[in-house]
């Protein structure tokens, strides 16, 4: 664990995660939520399909007076991101099966559920691991 300007990280999750706002990632599941399949060219599926594996950032509940950040993203993160992707890519190709794009929707909404449900009470064991203030996180990875 780590504060100030320093903090660990887990070899596994450095390989090909990279970072973004749980702010900016959460606005973009509510517009999904409302109309997902609205428009499958633009906004939002074009935007949810560029949220692949990402490492999202999150103030913690249990410091809330030092307004520290947690990385709070794991496997089970990453595994919900590809479920939702996967189905949205499938929806976005134009000759499937209505009864296949029937079954598509329900399970990504499932799938968005539970990521939006993760994102929102991130686990307390895995944030132990990633704690740090916000000034030395965004100015280390250019976030400002």
């Amino acid at each position: 664990m780590g504060y100030g300007n320093s903090w660990t990280t887990k070899d596994e999750i450095m390989k090909y995660w990279t970072f973004a706002r749980l702010e900016s990632l959460l606005q973009n599941m509510r517009i999904w939520e409302d109309d997902p399949f609205f428009n499958l060219v633009q906004e939002p599926i074009y935007n949810l399909l560029n949220y692949q594996k990402m490492r999202i950032v999150n103030k913690t509940k249990r410091f809330p007076k030092d307004g520290l950040y947690v990385i709070t993203s794991h496997g089970t993160v990453a595994q919900l991101f590809d479920n939702v992707v996967a189905l949205a890519m499938g929806l976005c190709v134009e000759e499937v099966d209505k009864n296949i794009i029937r079954w598509q929707k329900v399970e990504c909404y499932r799938h968005l559920r539970a990521l939006s449900a993760k994102l929102v009470t991130p686990p307390l064991t895995a944030a132990d691991n990633f704690i740090f203030n916000q000034e030395s996180f965004d100015t280390f990875y250019g976030l400002e």
